[in-house]
This record gives C-alpha cells, structure tokens and sequence, in this order.
C-alpha cells in the first residue's frame, strides 16, 4: 500500500528536482505508451486466428466426429497448443515485457 503513495511523491520530487529533463522523460513516457498499445494490438492480431479456429472446432464436433476425423483435428491442436506455449514463453522472458 505503502507504493501507492510512495511512487507518484517520487515522480514529482523528480520532475520538480531536475526540470530540465522534463521534455524529455514526458518523450519517453509516450514512446512507451504508444509502442506498448500497438504491441498489444498486434499481440492480440496475431493470437486471434488460434482462438478463431479452436472455437469453429468446438461449434464443428458433430461434424468432426461424423467424418471420423478426430485424429487428424487432435493433432493439428496439437500444434496449435505448442504454438501457444513457446509464445507464452517467448513473450514472458522478454525483459519490460508490458
């Protein structure tokens, strides 16, 4: 709780201190704010066709399982599955990862 108030007093002792770095750290802070959304939104682009097709898969079982099919669909979500997982941890080892 104690950070709650700790940080943004720190925040204004800083841009009060050295006023001279305030064009420059507000830069900073909406390069940051900017990059960080449009990773977001490509993040979410590039997730959105995995999570398409596993919801058109589960709205297909009736089909799936009339063409007999199971195995061929287990497989490729197989895939899909390891996909997710090194993105899980390709994403979560970044340093400043947002």
């Amino acid at each position: 709780m104690f950070s709650f108030v700790r940080i943004p007093l720190t925040y204004f002792y800083f841009k009060v201190s050295y006023p001279e770095l305030n064009p420059k750290l507000s830069q900073v802070q909406s390069f940051y704010r900017n990059s960080s959304r449009e990773l977001k939104r490509i993040e979410s682009v590039s997730k959105s066709p995995i999570f398409s097709h596993f919801s058109e898969t589960l709205n297909g079982l009736s089909t799936i399982r009339a063409f007999n099919t199971q195995q061929v669909i287990c497989m490729y979500m197989h895939y899909v599955c390891v996909y997710i997982y090194i993105y899980i941890i390709s994403t979560t080892s970044r340093p400043f990862a947002p």
